[in-house]
């Protein structure tokens, strides 16, 4: 367990452990302050191995339509299908519709409609091994989106069964990024019946019934075609939606809201639909909780697959209780991350929350915010919120560094729960590949933690 990294190993030898006479100023440490200076003259480095476990929630907010500030933060949209022999298969749909014009504005009289445009940038999240295309289908929704509703991760949405239209994504290994487009010719019913609304004597600027033309117009789903697909992330906040005619020989536009939540914003998420049948997750069909030891020593992460990770330090506390007289000034989390199973990460890691653990494993400290993205059962219990932890990274990264100083420091002194910690996506983008990380002691890649250690002079 110990990897010491002593800088006074012949006093060490001598059995004079203090440090004064060595570094003056370690009697004036504080815990709180992790500067250089203090890491260099750390008596000690110790690395404890981590236990973790796999736990499935019911599902995961995806798009909190009363929360502007997140929506309109852009969360995207996920579509496609994920398939590994670790997680098993799992397929995400895009919904989404559209608000009121950008313009406001009675259309022509003699307005006649040519098209209805839909582009849409997307980003390659993963690509499969000889995965060449990405084939999506644009479906109608059956019902309107609810605009007090809080959509999950498994709120399915039913959508008419003959697409309106098709369009392909090639897998280009040069790019990460593209764009793709669908369009609804001029005798789409959907068309026709935007340009008799826009007619309409009541439809003008001050027109504000969004609850109304969402109930009108419904709204879309992009559904992709197959079990082991590229899957894609669109950012609809970059996109358009517009109406094209002409009015005699006037060309005529109008462009909708694709903006997210506000003032005649629209509504989006991604559901998913997992079948872990035959995989090393197979068991969270009847378990919520799946040890790593059970699951290929890895612990997984899959924001639209509802799983999120937990770990514990089960040698951390005898170690400190072994060893008083050290002080913790500073420890980390290290979670070297995985290559993707069965295929290609694009772009960068996502991004994690760390969550402080309860007595109860399957309960969860939190914000206030967050829970809205658990249903209610144990799930929901409240218990004290450990600060969010946000880590970020450029695509060459290949780890995750959380610091977790305070939160070990407060199990230590009595004002923290030692329940591990429950590591979330953080809120914005969700993925659908899974990332995981290692808890075996004999992976050079495993996930540790690193701690640091003084003896002050008293």
């Amino acid at each position: 367990m110990l990897a010491n990294v002593c800088r006074w190993a012949a006093a060490l030898a001598l059995g004079a452990i203090g440090l004064a006479g060595c570094n003056p100023d370690t009697t004036e440490v504080s815990p709180n302050v992790r500067d250089q200076q203090q890491l260099e003259n750390a008596l000690m480095v110790d690395t404890f191995r981590l236990d973790g476990a796999t736990q499935r929630f019911d599902s995961t907010l995806v798009y909190p339509s009363t929360n502007t500030a997140l929506a309109v933060g852009g969360a995207s949209l996920v579509v496609g299908a994920h398939q590994s022999l670790q997680t098993g298969t799992l397929a995400s749909v895009g919904v989404f519709d559209f608000g009121l014009p950008l313009t406001i504005t009675r259309f022509p009289d003699n307005l006649v409609a040519d098209s209805l445009v839909i582009r849409l940038p997307f980003r390659f999240q993963h690509t499969p091994p000889g995965a060449t295309q990405l084939v999506l289908n644009l479906h109608r929704l059956q019902a309107p989106f609810d605009k007090d509703s809080i959509y999950l991760a498994s709120s399915a949405r039913s959508y008419d069964a003959t697409p309106l239209a098709t369009a392909t994504i090639a897998v280009d290994t040069t790019r990460i990024s593209g764009e793709v487009l669908f369009k609804l010719p001029a005798t789409d019913t959907l068309l026709q019946n935007l340009v008799a609304f826009g007619k309409r004597a009541d439809f003008g600027a001050t027109y504000a019934d969004e609850v109304a033309f969402a109930r009108r117009f419904r709204g879309f789903a992009l559904v992709p075609q197959g079990n082991s697909t590229p899957v894609v992330s669109f950012r609809l906040r970059d996109g358009l939606l517009a109406l094209y005619g002409r009015s005699d020989t006037v060309r005529f536009s109008r462009a909708f809201n694709l903006r997210g939540a506000g003032a005649g914003g629209n509504q989006y998420f991604s559901y998913a639909r997992a079948d872990r049948t035959g995989s090393d997750l197979a068991a969270l069909a009847t378990t919520r909780l799946l040890p790593a030891a059970q699951a290929g020593n890895r612990v997984y992460i899959q924001s639209l697959g509802a799983l999120w990770g937990r770990v514990n330090w089960p040698t951390y506390v005898g170690f400190r209780r072994a060893n008083p007289g050290l002080t913790l000034i500073r420890a980390v989390l290290e979670l070297p991350a995985d290559p993707i199973p069965a295929g290609r990460r694009n772009g960068p890691l996502p991004q994690l929350i760390a969550w402080q653990g309860t007595a109860d494993a399957l309960a969860v400290g939190r914000n206030t915010f967050f829970a809205k993205a658990l249903p209610a059962g144990r799930n929901t219990t409240a218990a004290g919120v450990l600060d969010a932890f946000y880590q970020g990274y450029s695509p060459a990264a290949t780890s995750y560094q959380i610091e977790v100083t305070n939160y070990l420091l407060g199990i230590e002194n009595g004002t923290q729960i030692d329940g591990g910690l429950l590591l979330a996506p953080a809120a914005g983008e969700p993925f659908l590949a899974p990332f995981s990380f290692s808890t075996d002691p004999a992976s050079a890649r495993r996930a540790r933690l690193r701690a640091y250690f003084v003896r002050l002079v008293r």
